[in-house]
């Protein structure tokens, strides 16, 4: 049930931020793919409810919401779309799934049109959903924009328990790949491990900082947050903008970015 999930998420969140000592200029929150529901669970009394919650919940915490995304039904087509809370609770900024896994071509869901970012807190964000990660071009065409942030609301899937692994390393390695090849901080939001149908759920959640670079595996992990176990958790990470754009400025030096 959609509404007895986002109660979840927000009571965890809530817990959460109020043990948060660190004060940030901007707060990102990010959901996973279908958080608010597929071509299944979906209702329009219960969405209409979920939107007013979040929209209260990003208003009282201050706090930038991206819901994840949901099956939606617009002009007799079906979308997967992610929305955008701002801290006043309103709604921002939208984005359809450009590239849908197959599974859900065969269901019914179809493409939305690429988007460029869109400027949130002086910050210029870009939205991929989960497969769409798979498509280099969707960032790298954009770096003349100056990209602050990709966050990615995901549904990684694979066959069976065994490939969990497998699956998350796989999610790990692209996440990584493109944060560090065009220098963006990026975040995934993704299910904990779970049966899901006939398959399961990876738990590849991760947030990159690409201006860190490490010697050994405790210096790693605190530039590539991850859930070790992929069990249910919030992983966070603070990200100074100017460290940020001083790898920038190296890479471009080195001739590893254009220069724009």
């Amino acid at each position: 049930d959609i509404l007895s999930q986002w109660d979840h998420y927000e009571s965890i969140l809530s817990n959460y931020l109020e043990k948060l000592e660190v004060n940030t200029d901007s707060t990102f929150i990010c959901l996973p793919e279908y958080a608010l529901g597929n071509k299944i669970t979906y209702k329009k009394e219960s969405f209409s409810s979920i939107i007013d919650k979040i929209s209260l919940f990003a208003k009282e915490r201050q706090s930038i919401i991206i819901a994840g995304s949901y099956a939606c039904l617009e002009d007799s087509k079906w979308y997967n779309r992610s929305l955008v809370f701002d801290t006043n609770g309103s709604i921002c900024h939208s984005y359809d799934k450009a590239h849908p896994f197959n599974f859900e071509l065969l269901n019914g869901i179809n493409p939305g049109v690429s988007k460029n970012t869109f400027t949130i807190s002086g910050l210029k964000v870009k939205i991929l959903i989960c497969s769409d990660l798979w498509f280099p071009e969707e960032i790298r065409n954009l770096l003349e924009e100056k990209i602050d942030l990709i966050v990615v609301p995901a549904m990684a899937v694979v066959k069976n328990h065994n490939l969990v692994d497998y699956g998350k390393s796989q999610w790990h390695s692209l996440a990584l790949t493109r944060s560090k090849e065009n220098v963006i901080p990026l975040m995934v939001s993704d299910w904990a491990v779970q049966p899901f149908r006939e398959s399961y759920t990876c738990g590849s959640s991760c947030v990159i900082n690409p201006s860190k670079r490490w010697q050994n595996n405790p210096e790693k992990k605190k530039a590539f947050n991850i859930i070790e176990d992929g069990s249910e958790g919030i992983i966070s990470s603070i990200i100074n903008q100017n460290d940020i754009l001083d790898y920038q400025k190296y890479r471009k030096e080195v001739g590893l970015l254009p220069n724009y």
